[in-house]
Formats: C-alpha cells, structure tokens, sequence
C-alpha cells in the first residue's frame, strides 16, 4: 500500500524518530491517522486510526502548509530566539512563512509536549494544489536533522504525492465508471421489458450497489407509488 510505503521510507531515512504517520483531511477539514510506522520499543504511543477535529490544525497552519510545505522543530523544550536586526531595522516587518527554520506558535508546541514529543518533522501531502494531509514524524528526545536529509525526506515525500495523485485520479475515473453502470441497471429495471414488473428486491440490490459507490450510510428511491429505501434512512413519511 502506498501510504505504508511512504511511512517505512521516510522512518528509514530519519534515524532516531519514533513514529512516522500519514495524517488524511477530510471534506470537514477534520483528520484521520491512516498509516503509521512506530519503531520497536518506541517511547511514543501509536495514533493509527485515530481521529482529530479541525480545530487540532487550523485553518491558518493549512494555509501555510501550502506556501512552505516542511515544518522542522529540533526541540519543543527549547527557547526561542529573537530574530537580530541591523541598526534602524525592525524584526515585526519581516515575513518568515518561507523560512525553514522559524519558530511555531507556543500551542503548537504545548500540544507536542503533551504528546511527549521532543522533536518533530512534518511534510504538506498536495494534491492538485488542495492540501491532502501531513505526513508527521515525532521524536521522543530532541533531534537534530541536517540540511541533506531533509531535502531527502522531501524528495520522497514529492514522489509519494506524485503516485497518490495517479491513484486519486484512477479512483475517480473507476467511481465514474461505476456510477454510470449503476445508473443504467436502474433504468433498465425500471423499464422492464415484455411488460414484466420490477420487483422491490431487485432495486434495492441496485441501490445498495448505488449507495456504497456514492460512500453514503442510507439511500433512498422514491417514485409516485413506492419508496425503496437500503441502509439508514429517515422514516417513509419524512422522505416524502
């Protein structure tokens, strides 16, 4: 599978860092850890398959994320550092979403130190230039990551992006497709030939079919004399 994949490549070339996951944004922009490669005796816990509302990255960090796509914290504990200006010159006037090593903001921090981690690397997943998810790798001990291995981190993580967007794509075009022959055995059971009737069982079997390409929990199909209905739906009266 591709994202476990990208988890043990990544977990290999960052030596030292206890858990490298693959973090999915939904539609809500609330997230789910889909895959997740955890070293043996790891001092962090394993989130996989855990789920986190959209507050736990606002939407100012997923903006950033696009323009600067690596964010590295060598140490949560450690104090930050103003930036040094020339005589007649003022750090508030200077942007630093581009550089690589600012700082995050103290509840980012906060939040790492509550989950016991010291260290962190995190890559934007873009996909068609809409922010997919976080790839995060999470130390337990403060750790240094050279200039090198972090390019080689991200070169890796723009081939994984590059092989997700194929495979997204692929699975819309098979959703399409899927789509397109439901529709039609539902056409052709509501206008049997040789004047036979379709019956109730044969519908619902199309619209279970129907309702798990559409990745819908209930479906219901309602015509002037019958409503069909599959999975969780409201009441027959409240449909109509």
């Amino acid at each position: 599978e591709l994202h476990a994949w990208i988890v043990l490549e990544l977990q290999h070339i960052l030596t030292g860092f206890d858990r490298v996951k693959v973090y999915k944004f939904f539609a809500g922009h609330h997230g789910e850890v889909v895959s997740e490669a955890l070293l043996p005796g790891a001092q962090l816990e394993s989130c996989l398959h855990r789920s986190y509302p959209a507050t736990d990255v606002p939407q100012r960090a997923r903006d950033l994320f696009l323009i600067n796509p690596i964010r590295y914290i060598s140490d949560t504990a450690a104090e930050q550092v103003e930036v040094a200006c020339l005589p007649g010159f003022e750090a508030s006037g200077i942007s630093l979403v581009s550089c690589g090593l600012r700082a995050v903001h103290p509840c980012h921090l906060e939040y790492l130190q509550n989950m016991h981690v010291r260290a962190s690397f995190t890559c934007a997943i873009v996909v068609q230039k809409k922010l997919w998810g976080l790839i995060a790798c999470h130390s337990s001990k403060p750790t240094t990551l050279p200039r090198c291995v972090r390019s080689d981190c991200w070169h890796v993580a723009q081939v994984y992006c590059a092989r997700l967007s194929t495979l997204l794509g692929e699975q819309k075009v098979e959703r399409v497709e899927q789509l397109e022959r439901v529709k039609m055995t539902l056409q052709a059971e509501l206008r049997p030939a040789d004047g036979k009737n379709t019956t109730t069982s044969q519908i619902q079997d199309s619209l279970r079919t129907f309702a798990k390409v559409v990745d819908c929990q209930g479906f219901a199909f309602v015509t002037t004399a019958h409503t069909s209905t599959t999975g969780m739906v409201p009441d027959d009266e409240s449909i109509r």
